[in-house]
């Protein structure tokens, strides 16, 4: 609780934290929105398929036996290539860049602080089981926990995914 205390107190740290959670959110977006780009023209490709299959029939080059089975497999390739375009743009929604005013982490500052000196020991663990991300044991002398810093609560996760380490901020400044 000590470290978790003195490490929300460093602004440097939290605000490391932070840019590297909008670095990561970038290229999340990124990665996602070249996929879908991929998705799409993969969808197209395969919609001028299922239309050159079906024109063929039309014309009478085609028997219905070969067309058939041909436009259902296409068909279903579609449909699976729309629900992940779907699932596509909501993730590219749902990554925005993490955002958190000075105001609002003074405020969760301030009730980090308060929760550890009066809270209830269910309010304690509570908190500590939402911001410990991780705790990393080499030996006795060697702990490091690493803490998630919190966000936008609209943000999909409630947290942002970078993570400050309190013990190795400060391994660095003493070597």
């Amino acid at each position: 609780m000590d470290a978790l205390l003195e490490t929300y107190q460093r602004h440097h740290l939290i605000d490391r934290a932070l840019a590297a959670g909008k670095d990561r959110a970038a290229a999340l977006r990124c990665q996602q929105r070249e996929e879908l780009s991929v998705v799409d023209a993969e969808l197209a490709k395969t919609e001028a398929a299922i239309e050159r299959y079906l024109l063929a029939f039309e014309a009478g080059s085609l028997p219905e036996a070969v067309c058939g089975e041909r436009v259902r497999n296409l068909g279903t390739k579609a449909g699976e290539l729309l629900a992940r375009r779907i699932e596509l743009e909501y993730e590219v929604l749902d990554a925005e860049t993490p955002t958190i005013t000075r105001r609002e982490l003074a405020k969760g500052r301030r009730h980090v602080a308060d929760t550890i000196a009066s809270g209830a020991p269910e309010a304690k663990k509570a908190l500590l089981q939402a911001l410990v991300a991780e705790i990393r044991v080499k030996s006795r002398k060697a702990v490091r926990p690493f803490f998630r810093v919190p966000i936008d609560a609209t943000a999909a996760s409630g947290y942002a995914a970078a993570r400050i380490c309190a013990e190795a901020e400060h391994d660095r400044l003493h070597e």
